[in-house]
């Protein structure tokens, strides 16, 4: 019931494992939980400090979350990057998760080390407040300020069906800003 794909250069560029796993995950009635984690190797099977999706990496992983989507068994998704490596999640890329969330059929989801833009920010928080379903919500940043603490806290407030939170953050920013930030978590 558990799937895990670890996205590599070579998965990336191997059009068949790719197209035989998205359809598998989009008419799979028996998966239930999806990760999805970017984990970039150098020759040496070391991962990368360094990496950036070219076109064909976005088009992968677009790929994968559309059939993630589409599949209405999937009760949990983790899409995770192994290192923050300030990859944009792309718009089409974005709005699968939004889909994926407006179906209600997914109670856990965690969101990693990827970058978002303000308006995919709002689209997620908005769903994630006016979801019924969703009783884990985890997000990871080596960037305390990506994330806005305030749509946390609104989360908090008003999701009544969240039974977890989980907001990490490995690296802070600077001391005034974590000042704000604890702050913000206090009110």
């Amino acid at each position: 019931n558990i799937f895990t794909i670890l996205i590599t250069n070579r998965f990336i560029h191997d059009d068949d494992i790719v197209t035989m796993i998205t359809e598998m995950i989009a008419h799979s009635k028996t998966m239930q939980i999806i990760n999805i984690i970017l984990y970039p190797l150098n020759e040496d099977n070391h991962i990368l400090n360094k990496y950036g999706l070219d076109c064909k990496g976005y088009k992968v992983l677009f790929k994968i979350m559309k059939s993630v989507a589409d599949n209405r068994y999937i009760k949990s998704l983790c899409l995770h990057s192994i290192k923050d490596y300030n990859i944009v999640l792309a718009p089409e890329i974005a709005q699968q998760i939004v889909y994926k969330l407006q179906s209600e059929t997914l109670i856990a989801f965690h969101l990693g080390n990827f970058t978002i833009s303000e308006t995919f920010a709002q689209q997620f928080f908005f769903q994630i407040v006016s979801t019924r379903s969703i009783c884990v919500l985890s997000i990871e940043s080596d960037d305390v300020k990506r994330f806005p603490i305030r749509a946390l806290i609104k989360i908090i407030e008003q999701n009544v069906s969240l039974q977890v939170l989980a907001f990490i953050c490995a690296h802070t920013a600077s001391d005034g800003d974590n000042e704000e930030v604890v702050e913000d978590i206090n009110e």
